[in-house]
């Protein structure tokens, strides 16, 4: 007699099908389908190349239109859960999977429509009907810059140029692809431009308010004029060239996927593909201010440094005001990347440092600012920035137990003159440190030609647009040793050829200028 076991294990051991007492599969919920639906199987056409079994299903156009209806109702699922502020990491990993797979949906059925050769309202201009523009405006929304390189490159100018007139999506559709060459090449706009060589004028016409937009904003962008790109990206300036106030909902809201979708999407994507340009620039805006002013004036209180800090910044969300940054705060997190610190005994007041430093001083030893930076560029910034000099390591440990950086000097050379050493110097072929990354400068060179408490370094005026080196000395008060760990901080250690390396002959002299940011530093 057999038990009720072996007639189960029998059952799934025949033809593969389930009897009544096969425990419900992992992943498959109470009261659901049974399976996956056709349309969750169905084959891509470029991966079955129409040799597996459904595999040309796609080319069908009653089956593109069950096809699309399928990815409207898996839309509106993600789209019903919004990106929130704060969110775990198992969450932020189940969103982009979702949003990846709608972008997988879309595109299986994009390469259907172009395997068929369809052009008709269906693939282009359906107002709830959109293939092409509604994957391109989903894939910005969804943060995926390879799959809306892939549309542009499909879409424009072929899609609309092999379809009839009207075109009504035509010009925001160049406007979003400029913008996201814009974004993607930063700084180099070399891909913009060609994108908009290649589009034919019947299509963009050169004395469309759109396209003087575009050719100013890159302008602002090519000249680093912040204060011009500013105002052209503000949202009010879409509406300009929109020629309609409400044209950025009216016009581009033709695009929502379904008539009960938010109509805001396409608009969405419009705003968030500006807003990433105008962080992107915001870093080449905050270069110039830095070389340009040595305090700032920001407090809590409302001000005209203030506003025009945050205008000149691009602090201003274009997507949402839940995303402005308030200028004092942005300030703030600007202190941790060496970039400026607070002035001590006054409110509201920041010393701007011109370059960003990455060492701070304990004494007489060097240690990085930030741990996780990388231990070449540490002894590149030490040897040839801090130092001046290229350095030679002797193998001799000091009193500390640190390993001592002689002044083992090799001039830079022009024009193939061989490189001139002290002869009383011995030379070994090790160029960096040892790990751990602390250095500590010998005493002969913190303390070569004054009392304790003047501070002595080598600089490299070949950085500055000459080709000799010399020793500045700055004098520190009581020693750097006895500052504050916030002073200690090596403010000269910079680029200095980015500011005016390759202006020889009308360069600020080093010197001065190494002087210049103690003082301002309170060294």
């Amino acid at each position: 007699m057999s038990s009720w076991r072996n007639k189960q294990q029998t059952s799934q051991a025949g033809s593969g099908r389930t009897g009544h007492g096969t425990p419900r599969s992992r992943g498959r919920p109470l009261g659901g389908r049974a399976g996956p639906t056709r349309m969750d199987l169905i084959a891509s056409v470029s991966r079955s190349s129409g040799l597996e079994k459904g595999g040309d299903d796609l080319k069908d156009r009653g089956t593109q239109e069950e096809y699309r209806n399928f990815i409207e109702g898996k839309l509106e699922a993600v789209l019903s859960r919004p990106r929130q502020p704060i969110e775990s990491e198992i969450e932020k990993r189940r969103r982009i999977d979702a949003q990846e797979n709608i972008l997988i949906l879309f595109r299986k059925l994009r390469e259907g429509v172009a395997s068929s050769r369809r052009n008709d309202q269906f693939a282009l201009e359906g107002s709830t009907r959109t293939v092409y523009e509604s994957s391109l405006y989903l894939a910005i929304i969804f943060d995926s810059p390879k799959q809306t390189t892939s549309i542009i490159s499909a879409l424009v100018p072929e899609v609309y140029l092999s379809t009839p007139p009207p075109h009504r999506l035509c010009l925001p559709t160049i406007l979003l692809s400029s913008l996201h060459h814009l974004l993607v090449a930063y700084p180099s706009q070399v891909p913009c431009n060609r994108f908009l060589e290649s589009i034919p004028e019947a299509l963009l016409p050169r004395d469309s308010p759109i396209y003087t937009w575009i050719a100013s904003l890159t302008a602002s962008l090519r000249t680093r004029n912040y204060a011009r790109f500013e105002r052209l990206s503000r949202k009010a300036s879409l509406s300009e060239i929109l020629e309609k106030p409400d044209s950025i909902s009216t016009t581009l809201g033709a695009l929502t996927i379904t008539p009960q979708a938010n109509r805001s999407l396409a608009s969405k994507a419009l705003l968030m593909l500006l807003d990433l340009l105008r962080k992107k620039s915001r870093e080449t805006s905050w270069a110039i201010i830095r070389s340009a002013y040595r305090e700032l004036t920001c407090g809590v209180q409302p001000s005209e440094t203030k506003s025009w800090l945050s205008r000149s910044l691009c602090l201003q969300s274009v997507v949402s005001d839940e995303f402005n940054v308030e200028a004092e705060h942005w300030l703030a997190q600007q202190v941790a990347l060496g970039a400026v610190r607070r002035r001590e005994g006054v409110e509201g007041k920041w010393l701007v440092y011109k370059f960003l430093s990455l060492f701070q001083w304990r004494g007489n030893t060097v240690s990085p600012v930030h741990p996780n930076t990388s231990v070449s560029v540490l002894d590149s910034q030490l040897n040839h920035r801090v130092l001046g000099k290229r350095r030679r390591q002797s193998g001799q440990d000091g009193p500390d137990g640190h390993t001592h950086l002689p002044i083992q000097n090799q001039k830079r050379t022009r024009r193939g003159k061989p490189q001139k050493r002290h002869a009383n110097r011995p030379v070994n072929n090790a160029h960096s440190p040892v790990a751990p990354w602390t250095r500590t400068i010998p005493a002969h060179h913190t303390t070569s030609t004054g009392p304790r408490g003047q501070w002595t370094t080598t600089w490299t005026k070949y950085q500055s647009g000459y080709d000799d080196e010399s020793t500045h000395t700055a004098d520190t008060g009581n020693g750097v040793e006895d500052l504050p760990d916030d002073r200690k901080i090596v403010n000269f250690v910079l680029d200095a050829g980015k500011e005016w390396g390759d202006k020889r002959g009308k360069a600020k002299s080093a010197h001065h200028w190494v002087l210049n940011r103690n003082r301002e530093c309170g060294l």
